[in-house]
């Protein structure tokens, strides 16, 4: 059968997916970019937005606009120093976008996580427990 020249690997299911790291802390963002290189290595694609800034780039982008899209989004509840939940408009924006994907929130804060699930998030995990959530739902993906 003829491989379509975006996948990887010669079989059509392996097109890359694009993983979205939005995450202020520089050893959190190695631990995952590290876990998903162990568990997915070339299967994805991630990008990281350190900043809301960042992250209204990366989200415009690739919902609305014509870069690849993406299929997960991992996202931290603040990417401030004041620890205040900063990150809900981003989930807005994702949904009012039109994205469909899974969105998974880790802040260490257990009311952050509760209300990024009430504003759409459609996971939760402890920060370290997310390189095994995304191969699991990279896997559900096929």
């Amino acid at each position: 059968s003829p491989v379509n020249s975006r996948n990887l690997g010669g079989t059509m299911n392996t097109a890359r997916k694009v993983i979205l790291i939005i995450e202020d802390s520089i050893p959190q963002i190695d631990y995952f970019t590290r876990g998903f290189e162990l568990k997915l290595g070339e299967t994805v694609e991630v990008l990281v937005a350190t900043s809301i800034l960042m992250a209204n780039v990366y989200i415009s982008g690739r919902t609305i606009g014509s870069e690849k899209p993406l299929s997960i989004v991992v996202m931290d509840g603040c990417l401030n120093r004041k620890h205040q939940l900063d990150t809900l408009p981003l989930i807005e924006d994702l949904l009012r976008f039109g994205f469909k994907g899974p969105i998974i929130a880790m802040s260490a804060s257990p009311e952050f996580r509760e209300k990024m699930m009430a504003a759409g998030c459609t996971h939760v995990s402890e920060k370290v427990d997310v390189p095994s959530l995304v191969t699991q739902l990279i896997a559900e993906m096929g």
